[in-house]
């Protein structure tokens, strides 16, 4: 890359020391005022789908976890047996959250101890044959066909799953009051 020529006269101010680049001048600093505030406004964030699926998830699984405890908010662990209150369990799923067509489905998921869900790989096996001896045979195959299935959701339908889990969870807080918080 050249730069680009200068005059005889600029450069020997430049050689010589003589010539000087302008100094910039601070910014003023002025009151705000409110005509000033309302540029300052920023837009309302767009709902994106990544933040529409996080609503949805923490929705479910506090739905799963709910429905699996007894009236006094005590959830059983499907794998381990372990009991604890059911804000101190995880959603287990079956088959992984990332096949997107049974992510949302209830067969699929069920309160689990955190250690079994997260340290210990869920117990896939023990999942399965609990799966089984809850909803009848054949439905881990039923759950795995359902798995395969291209499933794409948009906005909008994790936004329907989001309203549908959480006015559940709020119907459950209302109506059994001792089952939702910690005694």
């Amino acid at each position: 890359m050249t730069l680009p020529k200068r005059s005889k006269k600029r450069q020997a101010m430049i050689d010589s020391g003589a010539y000087q680049p302008p100094k910039r001048k601070p910014m003023k600093r002025t009151a705000f005022t409110a005509k000033q505030g309302l540029s300052l406004l920023k837009k309302p964030k767009k709902e994106t789908k990544s933040k529409a699926m996080k609503a949805a998830d923490k929705w479910f699984s506090e739905w799963i976890r709910l429905r699996d405890s007894d009236e006094h908010g005590i959830a059983t662990c499907i794998t381990s047996g372990r009991r604890a209150h059911w804000r101190e369990m995880d959603c287990g799923h079956y088959l992984s959250r990332a096949k997107m067509s049974t992510r949302y489905d209830e067969r699929n998921c069920h309160a689990q101890s955190k250690m079994a869900n997260r340290f210990q790989g869920g117990h896939f096996m023990e999942h399965g044959f609990r799966i089984e001896e809850k909803y009848g045979r054949g439905t881990c195959h039923a759950l795995a066909i359902k798995a395969m299935q291209p499933c794409k959701r948009t906005i909008s339908d994790y936004l329907f799953l989001a309203s549908v889990y959480k006015e559940r969870v709020k119907w459950i807080e209302a109506h059994e009051p001792d089952k939702y918080t910690r005694t």
